[in-house]
């Protein structure tokens, strides 16, 4: 269905969005917590009703936490993403950011990015009605140290291809795709869905990205050198497809290409290394023999 909420455009005053008389629908009875419990029900402002299965969030986004849910009536399972207004009342930026998201969100129709269904607010609450993709995160999958084949592989990466390929085409850049928010159905079909646009940026209205956002670990070299003298601070499709680079690898060796700047026992390195090897491209990766030939040439490729 086309979601036709009332919310703000990105040129409009990001403050109507959660005023009473703008999208959050004017008063309610207070709440006493941002946080879901089992049997609540939600109303969404495109008319369904969701109850929450579970008072245990099942994992968390760039800007809330993600529960379980189900539609009252047909069962469908959903996930909430549950934003703290706490957190972001008066504060123009994250309302903003919010708008964005959302405006971005409910553009996108594609079988492998997560729906928006629907959306509710209350007095402390902005809950997003998302698709629910139940076979857990493609960071799962590799999270034991047991690298993928390389045949599923393709299987997965051709999905976040389409599926990036498609926001590209609407110049929308994802700009934080990282493992995590990858998801992937349990129907044994390996169904890819792509979450988590709250750092999304939507060229079509704004301007080009320009600012570092993301995960180091999977940011390019024209991200890692926004502000840097001498260099261009806009960026744009590249720096997406820089990222799928960096998932396709990690599901095909368990390791990240560049590093990443964790705990050393945990085989960590210093964030400023990260930077110098993603700047070096592919001459810092190494490119393990049981990588196919064609895998090898793409990856030098991306990177």
């Amino acid at each position: 269905m086309e979601l036709t909420f009332d919310l703000p455009d990105d040129d409009d005053d990001p403050m109507q969005l959660l005023t009473p008389g703008g999208a959050s629908g004017g008063a309610r009875t207070p709440v006493l917590s941002s946080e879901l419990k089992e049997g609540d029900v939600l109303r969404g402002q495109g008319g369904g009703e969701y109850v929450v299965s579970s008072g245990l969030p099942i994992g968390s986004g760039t800007s809330g936490k993600v529960y379980a849910g189900t539609v009252v009536g047909a069962g469908t399972a959903v996930a909430i993403k549950v934003i703290d207004r706490m957190e972001i009342d008066g504060r123009a930026d994250k309302i903003k950011q919010l708008t964005r998201e959302l405006n971005i969100t409910r553009k996108l129709k594609h079988p492998n990015i997560i729906n928006l269904l629907d959306i509710a607010f209350d007095e402390i609450r902005a809950m997003l009605v998302m698709e629910m993709a139940d076979g857990g995160m493609l960071f799962d999958l590799v999270s034991a140290g047991t690298p993928l084949p390389e045949e599923r592989v393709r299987h997965l990466f051709k999905q976040m291809v389409s599926a990036m390929s498609y926001c590209h085409e609407k110049k929308i850049y994802h700009r934080d795709l990282k493992l995590e928010n990858v998801m992937i159905s349990s129907d044994g079909n390996d169904v890819v869905k792509i979450a988590d646009f709250g750092a999304s940026k939507d060229a079509s209205i704004n301007s080009l990205p320009k600012t570092q956002v993301g995960t180091i670990s999977y940011m390019a070299p024209e991200v890692t050198s926004v502000n840097k003298k001498d260099t261009d601070s806009s960026y744009g499709a590249g720096a997406d497809i820089w990222s799928l680079g960096v998932i396709l690898y990690v599901l095909m060796c368990c390791k990240y290409p560049f590093g990443f700047d964790g705990p050393k026992r945990l085989g960590g390195i210093q964030a400023h290394k990260v930077y110098e090897n993603i700047r070096k491209g592919a001459e810092a990766v190494d490119f393990p023999e049981t990588f196919s030939p064609e895998l090898v040439e793409l990856l030098r490729g991306i990177f």
